[in-house]
């Protein structure tokens, strides 16, 4: 869920899909040159093993939270494409889950995580518009106690395609 606040605010929905993310933002903006975005999901991934030697059998639920506070600058024009870039700060707390059928231990952590973005929109009409966003989602390392296991930070790489209504 995200949320800007800006002179003149127009209040657009962005529901965005990609794959093992699925995010809902509702954004108020103007068509000022830039925007500030408090942002979150869910990235939901499954494995079989910690550590580099496996580590175990296991079957792995793993999820990240992004809260992200986000600064956005469209690159003006008179088109109707409108492409923009951005970049954000903030944290993601890691879960990971043993979902065997003979145990099951769950653990967390939280810490810094850091965002770029970069896209464009295309202005359908004077209510929608189609957008295409690269995004790099980047962590700190993690620990899970409960696993005995340390974690590398990860690096996370998407394509989203978003379809915008403005109300």
């Amino acid at each position: 869920i995200g949320a800007a606040v800006r002179e003149k605010p127009l209040c657009f929905l962005s529901v965005v899909h990609q794959p093992s993310d699925l995010c809902l933002h509702l954004v108020e903006s103007a068509k000022g040159s830039g925007e500030c975005v408090l942002e979150t999901g869910i990235l939901v991934n499954y494995t079989d093993s910690i550590g580099s030697n496996g580590g175990g059998s296991y079957e792995l639920f793993f999820y990240q939270i992004p809260v992200l506070a986000n600064v956005v600058c469209r690159i003006p024009n008179r088109s109707r494409f409108k492409p923009f870039i951005g970049a954000g700060v903030g944290g993601v707390d890691t879960h990971l889950e043993d979902n065997s059928y003979f145990s099951y231990r769950s653990d967390s952590d939280f810490g810094l995580a850091w965002q770029g973005v970069a896209g464009v929109r295309y202005q359908l009409g004077s209510k929608w518009e189609l957008g295409l966003i690269y995004k790099y989602l980047g962590t700190t390392d993690r620990s899970f106690d409960a696993f005995n296991a340390k974690m590398d930070g990860t690096q996370t790489h998407s394509v989203s395609v978003s379809v915008l209504f403005k109300f």
